[in-house]
């Protein structure tokens, strides 16, 4: 198995930590994973979705380069919804955001 670049990884965990960019096919997720959130920016090819905003992450259920990914977040008020899901297309590559 080839070992990802310092300012890269393989794969995210909810045991992770840091800022990272997650860049699939068609869009960009930010996931804070010291402060529990996920933003999503849709790419050019992309369409908008309810969860096109920074929200409190919830799980990671699948977050590996080479898969399509999978998470939960939690919304941010209180109501009748749960949780909300994001299945992402394949994920291409995962970077550190910032300094790490």
């Amino acid at each position: 198995m080839i070992e990802p670049a310092p300012d890269t990884t393989n794969e995210l965990t909810m045991d992770s930590s840091g800022i990272w960019t997650v860049h699939t096919l068609h869009s960009v997720y930010l996931f804070d994973l010291d402060h529990d959130t996920v933003l999503r920016v849709p790419g050019l090819d992309a369409g908008t979705t309810i969860n096109d905003r920074t929200r409190p992450l919830r799980s990671i259920e699948r977050c590996r380069v080479g898969e399509t990914g999978r998470w939960t977040m939690r919304p941010d008020w209180i109501g009748v919804t749960d949780y909300f899901w994001q299945e992402c297309t394949e994920i291409v590559e995962i970077v550190r955001f910032g300094d790490p």
